[in-house]
């Protein structure tokens, strides 16, 4: 079975919390997100491959409150820009809802008047902030 985009995206959005908490609490977070929309083989994967290698990897990593406030604020500034512009996606959908946003001219429309809003509040949270004028300004951007 060739590859999916789940892994990828699925180890995005449950690594931090192994930096963040105990692996318990991390365990409880990672397995809820990968049993919500995840097929059954990238789940597999997720909970008997790449998790177990992950508490490895961080099982000795003590952080600081204020670098686990840092890693939660930046996580969120990233996945906010990654949620929005997965909510447009055309071909390869994510879930129905985002089938049903992407064939609205309205939503369409409204999500590419929302982009320099949603780039200034995961610019906020980050700390990155977006420097192409272009995106900034939402000219020529799908969607809009």
């Amino acid at each position: 079975m060739p590859p999916t985009r789940y892994p990828s995206f699925s180890s995005l959005i449950i690594s931090w919390p192994y930096l963040v908490f105990s692996h318990d609490i991390a365990d409880a977070f990672a397995f809820y997100l990968i049993d919500l929309n995840i097929p059954v083989d990238d789940a597999h994967f997720m909970k008997n491959k790449y998790i177990p290698e992950l508490k490895e990897a961080t099982k000795d990593i003590v952080l600081p409150l204020i670098s686990r406030i840092e890693i939660i604020r930046k996580y969120f500034g990233a996945v906010t820009r990654i949620y929005y512009g997965t909510t447009f996606v055309e071909s390869g959908k994510f879930n129905e809802n985002t089938e049903q946003i992407s064939e609205n001219p309205y939503l369409v429309a409204l999500g590419g008047y929302m982009i320099p809003f949603v780039n200034w509040f995961a610019s906020t949270l980050s700390g990155y902030v977006q420097t192409d004028e272009e995106i900034v300004e939402s000219r020529g951007l799908y969607p809009g």
